[in-house]
């Protein structure tokens, strides 16, 4: 049997992670208390203080949780340094619900800004990633409406890009960005072969599936399909 209660407090880091993602369902099944939880606070913590990037990003996606359960609060969390982490396109996913939570200060990463744009004209996937938080970074006044407009041909640069799994997921978030207003259905049409050759491509329908894709997000851009 797993000793959960041991895993909050375990030397491997992953394991640790692993034993304070569970807290909802331990407190649930009476394995541990909130108030246990609350004198254990420094073991979760340490994690986002680790030696290792991967370990802090988890952990960090954990603490608005945790500061909405009480179990850390505002003022601890401050002690540790989040902004290190923003080369990584996956320390900007959590941005949002960081400063929501109070965790991390708005304006200190609006200083960070030319990391994310940097992401915006990096590699394939951190563009792709970068470029699907657009609007939550806008509306957080990270970044501009000029700094959206400068970096534009970065992501429409990805449908030359030869890897198809890459040009799929671009093409429904494109339609996403289009329905949302940050792209114009005009500034598509040099890519209106491109974007065909994505539709018909054999594998099309299997990645829709596998990707759990619904081709109706297609249709801001003029692609319908029926009986789908």
């Amino acid at each position: 049997m797993v000793d959960y209660l041991s895993l909050l407090s375990s030397q491997n880091p992953y394991d640790r992670l692993d034993g304070w993602f569970k807290i909802d369902w331990l407190i649930q099944n009476g394995i541990v208390t909130k108030e246990k939880l609350i004198k254990m606070k420094d073991k979760f913590l340490d994690l986002l203080n680790y030696n290792d990037d991967t370990v802090k990003l988890h952990a960090w996606r954990m603490v608005p949780q945790l500061i909405n359960k009480g179990i850390i609060t505002i003022n601890d969390v401050k002690k540790y340094d989040f902004l290190s982490l923003l080369y990584d396109s996956e320390a900007w996913l959590l941005v949002k619900d960081l400063v929501n939570s109070g965790a991390i200060d708005i304006e200190s990463v609006k200083k960070e800004k030319e990391k994310y744009i940097a992401l915006l004209k990096g590699n394939e996937l951190d563009r792709i990633a970068s470029w699907s938080l657009i609007l939550d970074i806008l509306n957080l006044g990270i970044i501009d409406k000029n700094d959206v407009e400068n970096n534009k041909k970065y992501l429409l640069e990805l449908f030359n890009f030869p890897a198809y799994d890459i040009r799929f997921n671009l093409l429904f978030l494109i339609a996403e960005l289009v329905s949302k207003g940050v792209l114009s259905p005009k500034e598509l049409e040099p890519y209106e072969e491109k974007i065909e050759e994505i539709v018909k491509d054999k594998d099309f329908s299997q990645f829709v599936k596998i990707y759990e894709k619904d081709t109706r997000e297609l249709e801001s851009i003029g692609i319908h399909f029926f009986n789908s």
